[in-house]
């Protein structure tokens, strides 16, 4: 990765790398209890409105009821600001479990929202996400957020991006003004 890419990154935050979320599960009715192994996660977030709130950086409890084909059959956020609730709740529903053999599984899912990229000194252009896997392919790139007129240039630093681990990466690119005022 060149060293003014990094560098920008740090400034401004960098991509989503946080250890997996933190999950524990039991039954949601009488049975045993049953270990679900994740096999689809989605990011949740940390949205224009919790940003906009200021609220920093805050973890959100999402209980799950998780049916016998490892399908969310509903999601409930108990103590998770209306902000996060209402942005992360959605990507939860797209999470998926290996089957199980339990009727439905109760999980909790405790995740931890970062408040990165609004410490940065400059406004957001847009927001990237992608997947890369074993062999260093980027896959499911979602440039969807990027102003037409720039996606072009957000497309060649994303295609440019190399040394990268298998992960998912979310992060946000800043506009940085093409001249800096001089110090003074």
């Amino acid at each position: 990765m060149p060293l003014w890419f990094a560098l920008l990154l740090a400034a401004c935050g960098a991509p989503n790398t946080d250890p997996e979320p933190t999950a524990t599960q039991a039954p949601a009715g009488d049975g045993e209890q049953t270990k679900r192994v994740v096999v689809h996660r989605e990011t949740p977030p940390y949205g224009d409105a919790a940003r906009a709130a200021k609220l920093g950086d805050v973890e959100c409890t999402y209980v799950i009821d998780v049916d016998a084909k490892g399908l969310p059959t509903r999601v409930a956020a108990p103590d998770c600001p209306p902000e996060f609730a209402d942005d992360g709740m959605p990507a939860m529903e797209k999470w998926r479990w290996e089957p199980g053999e339990a009727e439905t599984v109760k999980i909790t899912v405790r995740y931890k929202f970062r408040d990165q990229v609004s410490k940065g000194p400059f406004p957001i252009l847009c927001k990237v996400s992608f997947r890369v896997d074993e062999q260093g392919a980027k896959h499911d790139v979602d440039l969807s957020a990027c102003p037409d007129d720039r996606l072009d240039y957000v497309k060649s630093y994303v295609e440019g991006m190399s040394d990268l681990g298998p992960n998912r990466y979310t992060f946000e690119i800043v506009d940085v003004p093409k001249t800096f005022p001089a110090p003074g």
